[in-house]
């Protein structure tokens, strides 16, 4: 969540400073590294669960 609140307040600070185009190209590149994050989590989640799995084993 912190990460999330982060994210805003930068965004924002480049709207501020550097004007609305800017913003608009971090704010795109935010939603393309939301949309890939869950896929990463997953894949990093399955590895750790399999090598858990074989630890078990």
């Amino acid at each position: 969540m912190h990460v999330i609140v982060l994210v805003v307040i930068s965004t924002a600070l480049v709207f501020d400073s550097f004007g609305v185009a800017v913003g608009m190209v971090m704010l795109f590149a935010f939603g393309v590294s939301a949309l890939a994050a869950p896929g990463f989590l997953g894949c990093a989640l399955v590895v750790s669960s399999r090598r858990y799995l074989i630890i078990a084993r």
